[in-house]
């Protein structure tokens, strides 16, 4: 399997110069007018899902240090997963362009915030695609996604290096900044972050803000009262719309960080 198989997707991701040129064209795609051809997509991403380890990592404004962890103040926070990749990458790529947003037409967030590929297959990527980046820049890239208030994801994704074409796939790493309507995250079983807990208190009103906001649909209001399933992945959209302040990521191991780039690394190598 290769590019050629979404040559709609790819075509569109790999021409042109900045967002506008890609959002223009989305009304011409193949991919509308070949439903198929999507289906297929979510097909191939189900079968890879048992290999995915990507994790959401949200936003250090967003946690909390839960009351039985010893010397709080020293916890790292999520956004140092990010850092650490960035340094150990041999080589990083910043795409010109969010797909998701791109493909969703979101109006909240800019397209223009494009996810991030680390790795050496990232070399092959084309200019038109993305372009090279230094550590510095990557580093800045993933401060702007936290200042627009996207919740960055990482990891290994071996679809996303069947869909590029590019090989070997355990060196190749998707980072992304995701809105609520990522297009991804509503069916591929990304995972929650180790050592974090999702908790809602007795303060939430049942108001269905949460259940908006979520992008893997994992929230309903039973009895009045929000209820997070198991597929939750504490990515925290939840806890930044709760205008109750009733739910928490709460860490409760304060390894957490080392422990989410331990497994992260078990399946990728990016260095």
């Amino acid at each position: 399997m290769d590019k050629k198989r979404y040559e709609g997707l790819w075509n569109m991701f790999s021409t042109g110069d900045r967002a506008q040129e890609y959002i223009s064209e989305i009304e011409k795609s193949p991919v509308n007018e070949k439903p198929g051809q999507y289906q297929e997509m979510v097909a191939v991403i189900a079968e890879l899902e048992e290999e995915i380890r990507a994790p959401f990592l949200p936003p250090a404004r967003l946690i909390t240090v839960d009351e039985t962890v010893k010397n709080p103040d020293t916890v790292q926070v999520p956004s140092d997963v990010v850092q650490h990749f960035i340094r150990k990458a041999s080589h990083r790529v910043i795409a010109h362009v969010c797909f998701c947003r791109v493909l969703t037409g979101c109006k909240d967030y800019s397209a223009d915030l494009g996810c991030m590929f680390f790795g050496d297959p990232a070399k092959s990527l084309p200019s038109t695609f993305g372009r090279t980046a230094s550590i510095d820049e990557a580093l800045a890239h993933a401060e702007k996604w936290q200042e627009a208030g996207l919740m960055p994801h990482l990891g290994y994704v071996p679809y996303d290096a069947q869909f590029f074409g590019v090989d070997p796939a355990d060196r190749f790493m998707s980072v992304c900044g995701c809105c609520p309507c990522c297009s991804i995250s509503r069916f591929v079983k990304y995972q929650k972050m180790q050592g974090v807990e999702v908790r809602i208190s007795e303060a939430c009103t049942g108001c269905g803000d949460c259940v908006e906001v979520c992008p893997t649909g994992c929230i309903d209001i039973v009895d009045e009262k929000a209820c997070i399933d198991e597929e939750c992945r504490a990515c925290g959209w939840c806890v930044n719309a709760c205008p109750e302040k009733a739910i928490e990521v709460m860490v409760v191991d304060p390894e957490y960080v080392q422990k989410t780039i331990q497994w992260i690394s078990e399946k990728v190598d990016v260095t």
